[in-house]
C-alpha cells in the first residue's frame, strides 16, 4: 500500500511535489545557495507515520537519494536509459545505442555532447549532474548553517496527518552544476510505515 504521507510544496499540504528537487541557478554560478520548504506531511484523515525498525521509538528520517542510477557491469540497456558513474563525476550519460554494459566501466567523457562505447552500448555525455553532497536538510531556516551538506534529517519518531502536523523541512541546494534543471535528486522517507492513530 503506498503512503499517504509525501512531500508538499505548501504547509497546508494541497500541492504535491511533483518530481525532482528543482534549483534554480544562473548559469555563470554567481548566485548564493538556493534556499526553499518542502513539507512533509498527509492530508488523511487520523494517520501516522513512524520508522519500521522500532515505531514510536526510532526516528523518522528522510534520504537525498539520487534518480539516476549507477552504472552496472554487464547490464541491458534501452536508448534513453540515463546512468551516473560509480564514483561521481560530475556528469550523467544516456544511451544512445542499446546494448549490453561492459565487464569494467568505460573512461567516462567529462565533456556534453561526446560518446563512449560500452560493452554493446554507448553513451553520451548529456548533462551535468548534482550529487547528493549539494544538499543540506534542517527542520529549521537556522538548522541549515550547522547542517552536513548529504546528510539525512530525523523529524521524531511520530509524524501526525493533518496541515497543523506537517513537518518543514529546510533545503539548502548549492550550485555545482552551474545549470538550470531539476537537480536528478529526490527526497525520500526512509524505513517508515504508515498506520491509524
Amino acid at each position: 500500500m503506498a503512503l499517504t504521507f509525501k512531500f508538499f510544496t505548501d504547509a497546508g499540504l494541497v500541492t504535491p511535489l511533483a518530481g525532482n528537487l528543482v534549483s534554480s541557478h544562473l548559469v555563470d554560478g554567481s548566485e548564493p545557495e538556493d534556499e526553499f520548504t518542502l513539507y512533509l506531511g498527509s492530508a488523511a484523515t487520523s494517520k501516522k507515520l513512524e520508522a519500521n525498525s522500532n515505531p514510536g521509538v526510532d526516528q523518522v528520517s528522510v534520504a537525498i537519494v539520487h534518480t539516476v542510477s549507477v552504472w552496472a557491469a554487464t547490464t541491458a540497456k534501452l536508448v534513453n536509459d540515463v546512468v551516473r558513474p560509480t564514483a561521481h563525476n560530475g556528469y550523467r550519460y544516456r544511451c544512445t545505442v542499446a546494448g549490453t554494459t561492459g565487464g569494467s566501466q568505460p573512461t567516462w567523457p567529462t565533456t556534453i555532447g561526446n560518446t563512449v562505447v560500452d560493452g554493446t552500448v554507448t553513451w553520451i555525455c548529456d548533462s551535468e549532474i548534482n550529487n547528493v553532497t549539494d544538499v543540506k536538510l534542517a527542520a529549521t531556516q537556522g538548522g541549515l548553517a550547522a547542517a552536513t551538506w548529504g546528510a539525512g534529517l530525523n523529524l521524531g519518531t511520530v509524524v501526525l496527518s493533518g496541515a497543523a502536523n506537517a513537518k518543514p523541512v529546510w533545503i539548502r541546494v548549492r550550485d555545482s552544476t552551474q545549470y538550470v534543471q531539476n537537480t536528478d535528486l529526490q527526497l525520500k522517507i526512509t524505513q517508515a510505515r504508515e498506520s491509524a492513530q
